[in-house]
């Protein structure tokens, strides 16, 4: 035993043990006819049910928002736990435990059915020297949306397996990456759920690294599945004669932001991002941070709604891929 631990202590490498997952619901309610609200919501250590994002489909295409705050909650033990829902002047509702209750569906109350799949996320870390690595991996129990996961990742595994793999996965990026003895160099990879409806999952993917200075660097991606396990790539769907168009649609945009943005309507150097997705309000475009906005504003999103982003795509793609 002794020898063990002394081979551990020149080594350097400490396993960490592997953390509680939290569970995360995705409920996809019917309302009506062609008409649909999606929900995600994470279960806290503590035992209460957080609001993470919700969005509209089918008839209505919005995004919600819980009570006067229009934030975006990812998985942060910060997310409200109680308040309303409200969908612009479509849908209102009390989200308490994780449910809905008292909903109303453009002025009538009703009491929506809903389907549902799960997932868990649990976070693995691996640490040699003054280096660390972390990997925040997702599991889910549902056949097709574990093997969208899988995909997504780029490994095999099932959430029985998940710890084994994901700590697996984080010695092995640690190992494989050269360090000085004494540099501090952390690293960390995320992908997490930002978007879903009946046909398709958005990952939002962040790399980042710390080796001094202010705060660390960070690498963001959107990712868009459709539930049968293909990666839709929509940079390659935009057509060609609608860029300069876009491009200055884009900056309308950017032009929001005032005096805070780097870049103006007259910016030669900027171009289209080739990070693009859908979100309930629209199609998003995605810039890295100090692309075209200060860091304080993290990995900006430019959103057109779906009606006037469609013009931008080849038809057939975007009504079989984009369009909700």
């Amino acid at each position: 035993m002794r020898i063990f631990l002394v081979f551990l202590a020149v080594c350097g490498i400490l396993w960490a043990k592997s953390p509680k997952a939290i569970e995360i619901s995705y409920k996809t309610y019917t309302l009506g006819e062609n008409a649909f609200l999606y929900m995600a919501s994470a279960a806290a250590p503590k035992g209460k049910v957080r609001f993470l994002f919700a969005g509209l489909g089918g008839l209505a295409q919005q995004g919600c928002h819980l009570g006067e705050s229009e934030r975006y909650f990812s998985n942060d033990t910060d997310a409200p736990s109680e308040g309303e829902i409200i969908c612009g002047e479509n849908l209102k509702a009390h989200f308490a435990h994780g449910a809905l209750e008292n909903v109303q569906w453009q002025g009538q109350k009703i009491a929506p059915t809903f389907r549902e799949f799960r997932v868990q996320r649990a976070t693995f870390a691996q640490k040699r020297r003054k280096t660390s690595m972390s990997i925040t991996a997702l599991c889910s129990n549902d056949a097709a949306v574990q093997d969208v996961l899988q995909k997504a990742y780029n490994m095999p595994y099932q959430c029985a397996t998940m710890p084994q793999v994901f700590d697996k996965a984080a010695q092995k990026a640690l190992k494989d990456d050269v360090f000085e003895e004494d540099e501090v160099y952390d690293a960390a990879f995320l992908l997490e759920i930002v978007y879903f409806d009946s046909e398709r999952i958005v990952f939002e993917e962040i790399t980042s690294s710390y080796t001094g200075g202010a705060h660390a660097s960070h690498v963001y991606d959107l990712r868009t599945f459709s539930l049968n396990g293909e990666e839709l790539d929509c940079t390659k769907a935009l057509l060609q004669t609608n860029l300069p168009k876009l491009k200055q649609r884009l900056l309308q945009e950017v032009q929001k932001y005032g005096t805070a943005a780097f870049v103006d309507e007259d910016s030669s150097d900027f171009e289209v991002s080739k990070i693009i997705a859908p979100t309930y309000n629209g199609i998003a475009f995605l810039y890295q941070p100090y692309e075209i906005l200060p860091y304080s504003f993290g990995a900006p999103r430019l959103i057109i709604s779906y009606d006037e982003a469609a013009q931008y795509f080849a038809p057939e793609f975007f009504k079989q891929a984009l369009a909700r």
